[in-house]
């Protein structure tokens, strides 16, 4: 499972630069990877992150 993160002003059916956010083999996707993901979506990407070891939420 992972977390999806849209530009604020997403509307269904824009066609978006995507982006996979991952951290280091025990990061969960609540902690870094969140944080780019989210300033990734600021600037017009979908990016999306997701835990390797399905540590997190």
């Amino acid at each position: 499972m992972g977390n999806l993160y849209l530009p604020a002003n997403y509307k269904v059916g824009d066609k978006l630069p995507v982006v996979v956010v991952t951290g280091a083999w025990m990061t969960i996707k609540e902690q870094m990877p969140a944080t780019y993901a989210q300033k990734l979506a600021e600037q017009g990407f979908a990016a999306l992150t997701f835990d390797f070891r399905t540590f997190g939420k």
